[in-house]
């Protein structure tokens, strides 16, 4: 709940309107927070697809260039292809005024790629350098960068 709370300030400046969509879902604590302080009308998905399913074929009913707010909250580091993710992000967001929001474990100082052993739903640990380039990759540009004590991250919609 903390992190959803601090999150909210963080993104207030930035007024994020319309639909949200929470990949990952953490559960709906996050996405329903914002949901309830920027009146969003929430979407969430989870990250536990059936067997031979594809995340595209998960979002494929969803509307392309129409959400306000797509949230990946200490998500990225389970997706297998990280690229595809954020460009499937990236096509729902809404071309004018659209946000992503995507975090990573650890900070500017930490390559925890070296220092965890990678687990089955971990398959990546992105050091922030990598996780700017696979922004920049996407199509993306990054706002505004906000490190806590355990996560970093990046605030990002289309240059």
């Amino acid at each position: 709940y903390t992190y959803a709370a601090e999150l909210s300030n963080f993104l207030r400046p930035y007024h994020p309107t319309g639909s949200l969509l929470d990949i990952g879902a953490t559960s709906h604590i996050i996405g329903g927070l914002l949901a309830g302080r920027f009146a969003f009308n929430p979407t969430y998905i989870g990250l536990e697809l059936p067997q031979g399913q594809r995340f595209e074929a998960v979002t494929d009913g969803l509307i392309q260039n129409s959400c306000g707010l797509v949230l990946l909250c200490r998500t990225i580091d389970h997706c297998g292809d990280p690229l595809a993710v954020l460009e499937k992000a990236r096509s729902l967001l809404r071309k004018r005024d659209g946000l992503l929001w995507v975090d990573i474990l650890g900070t500017p100082d930490e390559i925890f790629s070296s220092v965890l052993p990678v687990k089955i739903d971990h398959p990546i640990y992105p050091t922030v350098t990598t996780m700017k380039a696979l922004v920049w990759r996407a199509g993306l540009a990054v706002l505004a960068t906000r490190v806590t004590r355990t996560h970093t991250g990046f605030l990002c919609s289309w240059p």
